[in-house]
């Protein structure tokens, strides 16, 4: 049995894709951890409204503001005005 504390030191290395809105990114993050089971997509929180084709807990957890400031979060930006953040979990 793995120690838990040690494992919680684990270091992990993370691919960002980066490109402009609607360029594919999700499709390809997501064709890559299909195929690569050693590889998972990260779910980060905004603030932002749900698009139509989106989906909670896939895309991304859609919370208030209120919600968002309040969670342990290790990364955090804003753009056009939403909030955007990871989480540790």
């Amino acid at each position: 049995m793995k120690d838990i504390k040690e494992e919680s030191k684990k270091m992990y290395k993370v691919i960002a894709l980066i490109g402009k809105a609607g360029s594919g990114k999700d499709t390809i993050a997501r064709k890559i951890c299909e195929e690569m089971q050693n590889i998972n997509f990260i779910t980060s929180f905004t603030t932002r409204p749900k698009r139509e084709k989106e989906t909670e807990g896939k895309e991304y957890h859609f919370v208030s503001k209120e919600t968002f400031k309040n969670l342990n979060l290790f990364d955090k930006e804003e753009f056009n005005g939403w909030l955007y953040g990871t989480g540790y979990d």
